[in-house]
């Protein structure tokens, strides 16, 4: 399988479903993860998860909608909600590629992009 596309809400096997992912689908080049917070109150361990996922060294692309606290809604009405949603968007990205460029063929971390009409997904690629 070299195409994956994960959607969980978080409980206490987090790590341990991040740990058969990255030693179970060592092959995986596209990966698409949906993580939904159990409680508002949760904290998205992003850095954690980038250590595991970039041990999938064939790994090329990966799409991220990890319901982050405090960033808008999917289908959000507000322009400067989604305009302070793609400043959080890029400093997060920013940090996940200084560890995903470890993967030899990684090309691009994108992050699902909350709009009234229709979401995007915006990409962010290693300089």
């Amino acid at each position: 399988m070299d195409s994956l596309e994960l959607v969980y809400e978080v409980d206490t096997g987090d790590d341990e479903l991040l740990h058969h992912l990255s030693t179970s689908y060592r092959n995986l080049a596209q990966l698409e993860m949906y993580r939904y917070r159990a409680n508002d109150a949760d904290n998205v361990p992003y850095m954690s998860i980038m250590t595991t996922v970039s041990k999938i060294c064939s790994l090329q692309t990966l799409h991220l909608n990890l319901d982050w606290a405090g960033t808008p809604p999917v289908h959000c009405k507000n322009d400067e909600q989604t305009d302070s949603w793609a400043i959080f968007a890029y400093e997060q990205a920013q940090e996940m590629l200084s560890v995903l460029q470890s993967c030899p063929r990684f090309e691009y971390v994108a992050f699902l992009r909350p709009r009234l009409q229709c979401c995007t997904w915006v990409k962010y690629r290693p300089s």
